[in-house]
């Protein structure tokens, strides 16, 4: 278990550090048994969760109140759940401004999987191009998240865009994937764009599972093509900056509902350094919060404090 590290009734604090290639049954890279550390500006990639458990392709997360910032989750692989992270327990972790991507699970949660209990808080993040294949099970559920066995996600500020499955291409809630045992468990999302909205979730209501957040009147974005986010690339940054139509990106793009559309400034959601452009322009302090993933700059010159690439005397 824990590939590259295991911590079990510790407290962790890891920054600035890159996890790739690691293997192990539980938590490809990383895993926390009532451990409540904080992991940030860190990279996981082509990581392995593998069989028989198969659980936290990356990340497995159990009893702890695991906090992870401006964290890349890309191209891990679960053999059973949470592709990109597994957390389970009766505890509150958290993903601040992460990106999830690539990320594969053959039974639930191509991105993530919150189970068993566990309250997670998912909030700027991005989960896109995920995927549930159901390789060896009778179906795949939740593309970019799965929720099950009395687990209560929330989900704000967030994009949840192109990841797949055959149940619950973005989100799935409830163990439908299980033919005893049943659950009910819970998703509110606030401040978000579901690619498809609440159609691009799937929910087995008939044993107590709930889906809130969608109903009318609703704070999110409706998951269409006129709320798509224009994800853009920045060579050298990655794909998923989101495209600004002052700056013509992408060059047709009248507006981007997704720019100074979250709940809170920039700056009450902790993104001083953290910019969606990619003429890298940091988000403005007072106005309201892009959604999704924000990706983290660094001075260049010493005294370049608002990240301008200017110092002012």
């Amino acid at each position: 278990a824990g590939g590259s590290m295991y911590w079990e009734d510790s407290v962790a604090h890891i920054s600035k550090s890159d996890f790739i290639g690691n293997s192990a049954m539980l938590g490809g890279a990383m895993l926390f048994i009532d451990s409540n550390s904080a992991v940030s500006e860190c990279q996981f990639i082509g990581n392995r969760a593998v069989s028989p458990a198969g659980q936290g392709g990356a990340i497995y997360s159990a009893s702890s109140q695991s906090m992870f910032y401006d964290c890349l989750v890309m191209n891990n692989i679960a053999s059973v759940s949470g592709g990109g992270a597994y957390f389970s327990g009766e505890h509150e972790p958290n993903m601040h401004n992460c990106i999830l991507t690539g990320n594969t699970a053959n039974r639930d949660g191509g991105g993530i999987s919150a189970t068993w209990d566990v309250q997670l808080t998912i909030s700027n993040c991005t989960l896109a191009n995920n995927q549930v294949t159901g390789g060896g099970f009778a179906a795949g559920f939740g593309g970019g998240l799965s929720c099950a066995y009395e687990a209560n996600t929330k989900v704000i500020n967030s994009i949840l865009w192109n990841n797949n499955a055959d149940y619950g291409r973005e989100i799935s809630i409830g163990n439908n994937f299980e033919a005893a045992g049943k659950r009910p468990a819970e998703v509110t999302v606030n401040y978000s764009d579901v690619q498809g909205g609440g159609a691009g979730v799937f929910f087995d209501f008939e044993n107590g599972c709930k889906l809130n957040g969608f109903d009318s009147p609703t704070t999110n974005l409706d998951g269409t093509s006129l709320t798509s986010p224009s994800f853009v690339t920045k060579l050298a940054w990655g794909e998923y900056f989101l495209g600004a139509p002052d700056i013509c990106e992408p060059p047709q793009a009248l507006q981007n509902l997704c720019i100074d559309f979250g709940l809170g400034t920039a700056l009450d959601n902790y993104m001083f350094k953290h910019t969606t452009r990619t003429d890298l322009k940091i988000d403005e302090p007072k106005s309201k919060v892009d959604l999704g993933y924000h990706y983290v700059l660094e001075p260049t010159i010493l005294g370049d404090f608002n990240f301008d690439r200017v110092v002012s005397l």
